[in-house]
């Protein structure tokens, strides 16, 4: 049999604060970031938001790899790419590794966050700073969805058919959550975009480090992979994947397959259009989009895994199709 080649990495973008000035410190969220301008080639935007990833985590290589699994979807997403800090000032360390998350929005447009969207409508919703209220009962996908409708299909994006409101498209980014595992969709990680006219529509999704098992170390993926125990699997670990959403009845937390089910019931011509587009990304395309990881960045039992929790979780997926 004749080897596969490994397909090409991610590139890696290497750039200096001296080279690039930071504009501001970006306070959102639970990571170091910062906004930083590089000079724009072919295809690359000028304008992102460099985010550090943390010791001992994934955050980086699971960022990149949700983007290219949006991509396949067609899903509208923030573009995220590797990047390494050099030269990096005290205390970060030189050659700190992270991702850029290159900003949706252009001039005139500004993005209103999740849970100002619900602290105007829901009373006594809080309004939170980094995640720091990921488990509000109030924060339900009825009420995200019914928000969601309000609002036109993100800007610059090309509509699938049928697909017409910001809640259509919504229920695609909890699709994806459900497929990588993404435990972080709390009330600061979706929002809308105010277009220069005023008008409003749904921002494309961003801020996926949360997902496939990136925190998990090789030691446990690894009795994971090879257990014979069916409650301790990459399977199992892959369906209790928590969501950042609640149930109205209870307020309990949902896990991440729940939330597009119950999106489903919601909208179920929404979800079949993007389960069709599950079904046609195939297990070759998932393989290649983790294998496109560098080396240096993605242990091999790290891939392993991904693979197996993406696997398991579109097969489940799928199953909501019969």
């Amino acid at each position: 049999m004749v080897p596969v080649p490994p397909p090409d990495p991610y590139p890696i973008i290497p750039f200096r604060i001296p080279d690039f000035p930071a504009r501001i410190i970006e306070q959102l969220g639970s990571k170091p970031k910062f906004w930083v301008r590089i000079p724009a080639d072919a295809g690359q935007p000028s304008l992102g938001l460099f985010k550090l990833t943390r010791p001992d985590t994934g955050e980086a290589w699971a960022e990149r790899v949700a983007y290219g699994l949006a991509c396949e979807l067609g899903l509208p997403c923030a573009r995220y790419d590797l990047a390494v800090y050099t030269e990096a000032p005290p205390p970060l360390d030189s050659e700190t590794r992270g991702v850029i998350s290159w900003s949706f929005l252009e001039s005139g447009e500004s993005l209103v966050h999740g849970n100002e969207v619900l602290a105007s409508i829901v009373t006594g919703y809080p309004v939170s700073t980094g995640g720091r209220f990921r488990r509000t009962p109030g924060h339900t996908v009825d009420v995200v969805l019914g928000q969601c409708d309000r609002v036109a299909y993100p800007i610059r994006w090309e509509p699938l058919p049928g697909l017409v409101t910001g809640a259509d498209v919504m229920v695609g980014y909890l699709l994806l959550d459900a497929w990588i595992g993404n435990t972080d969709r709390h009330d600061e990680n979706w929002g809308w975009v105010r277009a220069q006219s005023g008008e409003l529509h749904l921002a494309p999704t961003f801020d996926h480090s949360s997902s496939l098992g990136r925190n998990e170390t090789d030691e446990n993926r690894q009795r994971r992979i090879v257990t014979t125990d069916p409650r301790f699997t990459v399977s199992a670990y892959a369906m209790r994947a928590p969501a950042a959403l609640h149930r109205p009845a209870d307020g309990r937390q949902l896990r991440t397959l729940e939330a597009f089910q119950r999106a489903a019931e919601l909208r179920p011509n929404a979800a079949r259009a993007w389960l069709n587009r599950l079904a046609g990304v195939s297990s070759e395309q998932v393989e290649i989009a983790v294998r496109r990881v560098p080396a240096p960045w993605i242990s091999p039992v790290a891939r392993t895994f991904a693979v197996g929790i993406l696997t398991a979780t579109r097969t489940s997926l799928l199953g909501l199709v019969e």
